[in-house]
């Protein structure tokens, strides 16, 4: 006889899939006062336990996730990595938890006296991977079958933690780049000690003409931990600068603004497990960067780049180069005042009762402002942007950078002057290339923290 893990979630998961276990208790269930237990354990430390009544096949169905999910969160400081040679990785804050899921159970003596707790040892175990995202399937019949082994780097076809769209055998963004005009940028990426992503290098095209290419090493020098050598949450999900402002600044012929990249139209960025031949050893599907060049719409650095925590866990960013509106709107507190010299005064000489034109009335006690932006891309290939627009509509977490003083794509003291907004409410319509040929998107955010005027 023995205690039985009959379903399990194991690996790595998404915060908003369900992470199912069925235990069963074969030699205890019919004791006094029986319950299933399940302790969730974060950092070490356990953090909840669930209990159930055995079920009519006198098992136990647990999904902790709604606990696990508490403690796997987005990091909010990821979009100017690069500038230098040491920081163009990050290690992560709080977006990646290794849980340790504990099975046990209950029971007293008899009737009369309280139930002990027992949790079993370390062969019970089940130990689960969490981002802040959502790896299950869709069309999937099994509740916990997911994607998620598509996110870990050991193939060519592998996947950065993004929702960037597959077009034509890579995966494509837009970005900006002339003199002075610079778009930040980040990918994140799994670095668990499964992961082969040893190295990342850039490719530079002008057309199908390569320009340059750069290598760099996954290692603690350059902001990252080399996988095989992992041994904390910290390090196993990586943060990457993509961006032509995060490159920018990096040194070699990285930067885009490096004159052997003169000309340059994309750039692709791969993992790879080899410096000699990085792109014959690529451990990662391709990600492509194609230039965005400035239009009508752009002054001196007036377009807007948003950034969003999307479905995977990991950050993805447009460029809104087209026309831009800002508005305000402003919710004033008002109150009525008496005016005059009525508290002072006693009908005599200079203390006589009198009356300004300019007291009394509706007196304004203060006023919040709320600054929204109309926003526009640039025209572009549907199969590119509506995918973007798609998984930033549905982010909860959004944030901007760009010109006046909501954002910036200045660097030094000002390169953290990103700001968190709102995507107003609305409706979505998806294009297509048959259906609209080249297109462009709208919408509007708001600037999440109120403005006080007084």
């Amino acid at each position: 006889m023995a205690f039985l893990i009959n379903q399990t979630s194991i690996g790595l998961r998404g915060t908003y899939d369900d992470l199912i276990y069925v235990f069963e208790d074969e030699d205890n269930t019919a004791q006094p006062k029986y319950r299933y237990a399940c302790s969730v354990n974060v950092d070490g430390q356990p953090r909840a336990i669930l209990r159930q009544l055995p079920n009519n096949a006198d098992c136990a169905v647990f999904n902790p996730r709604i606990v696990a999910a508490q403690f796997a969160n987005p990091d909010e400081d990821k979009w100017f990595l690069g500038q230098s040679a040491s920081n163009l990785l990050s290690t992560n804050t709080s977006a990646f938890k290794t849980v340790t899921i504990i099975p046990g159970y209950q029971y007293a003596a008899s009737a009369n006296l309280e139930p002990t707790l027992t949790l079993l040892g370390a062969s019970y175990h089940q130990i689960v991977q969490l981002v802040s995202g959502n790896f299950t399937l869709p069309t999937s019949t099994v509740i916990e079958t997911t994607d998620s082994a598509s996110y870990v780097p050991d193939d060519s076809s592998a996947l950065f933690l993004s929702d960037t769209p597959l077009v034509g055998g890579v995966y494509k963004n837009y970005v900006v780049y002339d003199t002075g005009k610079t778009t930040w940028a980040t990918l994140a990426f799994i670095n668990t000690t499964d992961s082969d992503a040893d190295y990342i290098s850039i490719r530079y095209y002008n057309g199908s003409t390569v320009l340059s290419q750069t290598t760099f090493t996954n290692e603690t020098a350059n902001g990252g931990a080399t996988p095989s050598t992992v041994t904390t949450d910290s390090e196993r999900l990586l943060y990457l600068g993509v961006g032509t402002g995060n490159l920018t600044g990096y040194s070699g012929q990285s930067s885009p603004a490096n004159p052997a990249n003169a000309g340059w139209t994309h750039y692709d960025i791969i993992l790879s497990d080899n410096i000699g031949d990085p792109w014959g050893n690529a451990v990662s599907a391709t990600y492509r960067f194609e230039r965005l060049d400035c239009n009508k719409f752009e002054q001196a650095g007036d377009f807007y780049t948003l950034h969003w925590w999307n479905s995977k866990g990991g950050l993805d960013s447009l460029v809104f180069n087209g026309k831009s509106q800002l508005s305000q709107s402003i919710k004033r507190t008002e109150y009525r005042e008496i005016g005059g010299n009525s508290y002072d005064a006693n009908g005599l000489g200079a203390t006589a009762y009198n009356k300004y034109s300019y007291e009394g009335g509706k007196t304004q006690s203060s006023s919040v402002t709320t600054t929204s932006f109309k926003l526009n891309t640039a025209f572009g290939n549907p199969a590119t942007l509506s995918p973007l627009m798609m998984s930033l509509m549905n982010s909860e977490r959004v944030y901007m950078t760009g010109s006046d003083n909501y954002g910036t794509n200045s660097t030094g003291a000002d390169k953290n002057k990103a700001v968190r907004v709102v995507v107003a409410d609305g409706s979505f319509q998806r294009k297509t290339s048959v259906n609209d040929g080249l297109t462009s998107y709208e919408l509007q955010v708001d600037i999440s923290r109120l403005r006080p005027t007084r």
